[in-house]
């Protein structure tokens, strides 16, 4: 983001920080017969003779009241070349200081940067439809359909000062007959897309590729490795073969065949007549003896194998003899990437040439359970900082944690904005990292830098942990490098629907020097007779207080063996519960049946997890043992110490579809307050707004309050306006609910 876009949002955006991180934005697609508050961008499509120039136009749809807005255009360099952005129509918007062009300064080819600013700072509109600006691009030499895309971050921010959701439509420029779709960068929202996935294979036109994926996995487990396809174009056939240590891995099969004419009995399988163990050979024609075309990232086939040794890392390779022979029964020279397979720990190698890359690996987990991803690197060679978003699904990943940082200077409170902390949207994790001496740092081939964890709520699917078309790497020698980053497929198994007990902490951010209880919710607590269960936490950034709020039969501060007491060291919390009456226990979903207190004692900018150990039993009425899903918390240390700002805070819900629920709004610091006036945003797409009630403030009435839909208050907005009606300013002691808004999903 630009230092202009940041100084103003840190001086507009008093309301908003003040709320938190509890606004629900909505970034879904328009629904026919709804109301959208999203911004809409639409890229259009053209066509081009090869060599030509193009213009294609950028239109908005929903642009009412905008302060600000900034995202990034992505294309595909090598089928593209950038000339100009011209013919713009938005008060405001310059070539010189709204853009970012590619190759200049530190912007890459295949990148364009939008930031903009409504200079009158009070809200621009226009009509949809508006076309805000053409970009151009000269045309490549080959025919080819390439996609112009939006990345997968964007910010918009409103006149009201909140920040709106963004939802993006790419476009596509066929260059002569066109071939293929191309890629260009994700579209855009995170989640889905990004630079790991691209926006759709090409049919490429450079060096024939096969890449076989990387994977970690445990002793015994077995796996299956994909082998993807790059420039498979006008391809007769190819023999090769595909090399394994079979002292580590014992093979299974071959697997999902996605190429005409490929079958097992295109393979000479380990062990079969001739065929050494170790060797896998491959022999395909195509059938129709014309030449296959293909988009690129095609998975052709899979690799199925054991693992059979612990806390090895070994590869899978292809052996330097491959023939690939396209249609003119000419030979193409062939480029084979191998795959490696962590088993356990693995083991480290040592560094090389190359690019710099960032490896995400393929696991599987069933729904309910969690999932860890190492995030591997390659090349990693005097490298001094680095900058990064990894993006996943949000409504088939719940984010968990990071943990085992394992780069000198890497570090939680410091190094990543976690998912919906902040201004860091569910579904993105930023990752910024610089070396503490200034120096470039080297780490040997294959080293896990830190794992990403998330909770499997998805079903039967696969979920794509990738990343953003935006990131930055730099070098020992301040010099920009390219950053090649290949994402990690989750391929969840088994019914999903989060049908197991769950245990959920709460997060809070809290001023340094001052004390924040953690709510810990429930869900699926049905006919429970038993729990016990330890809650971990950092005592050099968290000093224990007490535990309140107990609201779960039998449960009381007995039931707690409290850090500092008896043989219970520091940093544990132990819960220990049985159900008085021995007949088990059944509450409602989303109730909190406890809270956790600590003084924050770490340092500003700390952000500390509170979680649940792993070794926690849960007994049912049955005396059986209960699945429960973990979901941890954090606490973010931000802020003055003893700070009389007006905090504003709704409080964290869950619900069951088609049922009600309601967001207590809180007030602390409420010192002398004369009046107030700010604007709750949510999803109308996920929640319908149903009424405002038990109003607890003087004066404070139903007609203070502009309702969703109600004259020209926009659904999914709500305003509030209040003056004290003494106009001497009203103090509320400690925190207070001054009223709870419901909302039906």
């Amino acid at each position: 983001m630009s230092q202009n876009f940041t100084r103003l949002l840190a001086g507009l955006m008093l309301i908003p920080l003040l709320l938190g991180q509890r606004l629900l934005h909505a970034n879904a697609a328009h629904t026919p017969g709804s109301v959208v508050m999203n911004l809409e961008a639409i890229i259009g499509s053209a066509s081009v003779a090869k060599g030509a120039e193009v213009c294609v136009p950028v239109t908005v749809n929903n642009f009412t009241n905008i302060l600000g807005m900034e995202f990034t255009i992505t294309y595909d360099p090598s089928r593209l070349t950038f000339k100009s952005v011209k013919n713009l129509n938005l008060t405001g918007l310059s070539e010189t200081s709204s853009f970012g062009l590619p190759g200049q300064g530190t912007n890459l080819p295949g990148t364009i940067k939008v930031s903009w600013l409504d200079p009158n700072v009070s809200g621009l509109s226009v009509a949809n439809g508006t076309k805000i600006f053409e970009v151009c691009f000269t045309a490549g030499a080959t025919d080819a359909t390439t996609a112009v895309n939006f990345g997968a971050s964007a910010e918009v921010i409103d006149a009201n000062e909140n920040t709106i959701g963004f939802s993006p439509t790419g476009g596509t420029i066929t260059i002569g007959t066109g071939t293929g779709t191309g890629g260009g960068g994700g579209t855009g929202g995170g989640g889905t897309g990004g630079g790991g996935t691209g926006g759709g294979g090409t049919v490429g036109t450079g060096t024939f590729t096969l890449d076989i994926t990387d994977t970690v996995v445990t002793v015994n487990q077995p796996f299956c490795l994909r082998v993807k396809a790059g420039s498979f174009r006008d391809i007769l056939g190819m023999e090769l073969t595909i090399n394994y240590n079979a002292t580590a891995l014992t093979f299974d099969s071959v697997a999902k065949f996605n190429l005409a004419g490929l079958s097992e009995a295109a393979f000479g399988l380990p062990g079969q007549g001739a065929n050494p163990l170790g060797a896998i050979k491959l022999s395909w024609v195509d059938p129709n003896v014309t030449g296959i075309s293909i988009p690129d990232s095609t998975v052709i086939f899979q690799l199925c194998f054991k693992a059979k040794t612990n806390n090895v890392t070994t590869n899978v390779t292809f052996a330097s003899n491959a023939e690939i022979v396209d249609k003119n029964e000419d030979f193409v020279p062939f480029n084979g990437d191998g795959g490696r397979v962590i088993v356990g720990t693995g083991t480290g190698g040592s560094t090389g040439s190359g690019p710099f890359t960032l490896d995400l690996l393929d696991a599987s987990v069933q729904s309910g359970l969690e999932v860890c991803l190492p995030m591997t690197t390659t090349n990693f060679n005097n490298i001094q900082g680095m900058e990064f978003t990894v993006t996943y699904d949000p409504a088939k990943l719940q984010f968990k944690e990071v943990k085992d940082l394992n780069l000198t200077g890497l570090e939680l409170a410091a190094s990543f904005g976690l998912p919906g902390m902040g201004s860091n949207p569910v579904g993105t994790m930023k990752v910024s990292w610089n070396s503490p001496d200034g120096l470039g740092k080297s780490v040997n081939n294959g080293t896990t830098l830190f794992r990403v964890c998330f909770t499997a709520i998805g079903s039967n699917t696969t979920a794509v942990v990738g990343f953003s078309n935006t990131s930055e790497v730099i070098n020992g020698n301040d010099q920009v490098i390219p950053l090649t980053a290949s994402p990690g497929n989750v391929t969840i198994t088994g019914a999903g629907g989060n049908t197991n007990l769950s245990l959920v902490v709460g997060s809070k951010t809290v001023a340094p020097n001052q004390e924040v209880c953690l709510d810990v919710k429930v869900a699926k607590f049905t006919n429970i007779l038993g729990a016990e269960f330890t809650l971990n936490y950092t005592p050099s950034l968290l000093q224990f207080s007490r535990v309140t709020g107990f609201n779960l039969s039998g449960l009381a501060e007995s039931s707690f063996g409290l850090p500092g007491q008896g043989t219970n060291q520091p940093g544990a919390i132990k819960v220990s519960w049985v159900d008085p009456n021995v007949s088990g226990v059944t509450v409602a979903d989303s109730t909190s049946i406890f809270q956790v207190c600590f003084t924050a004692i770490g340092p500003n900018g700390t952000v500390t997890p509170v979680t649940i150990n792993s070794t926690l039993e849960v007994t049912n009425a049955n005396e059986q043992p209960v699945p429960v899903n973990r979901v941890n918390g954090f606490v973010t240390i931000s802020g003055s110490s003893g700070s009389s700002k007006l905090l504003l805070s709704l409080t964290d819900k869950m619900a069951a579809p088609n049922s009600d629920v309601c967001l207590d709004m809180a007030v602390t610091n409420f010192s002398a307050i004369v009046g107030m006036e700010f604007n709750l945003a949510y999803n109308p797409d996920s929640l319908t707004f149903k009424s405002v009630g038990s109003l607890n403030l003087s004066g404070l009435e139903a007609s203070n309050f502009g309702l969703p839909g109600v004259g020209v208050n926009p659904i999914g907005n709500i305003k509030l306006a209040w003056v004290d009606p003494a106009v001497t300013g009203v103090t509320l002691a400690g925190t207070v609910n001054i009223f709870p808004g419901v909302l039906h999903r």
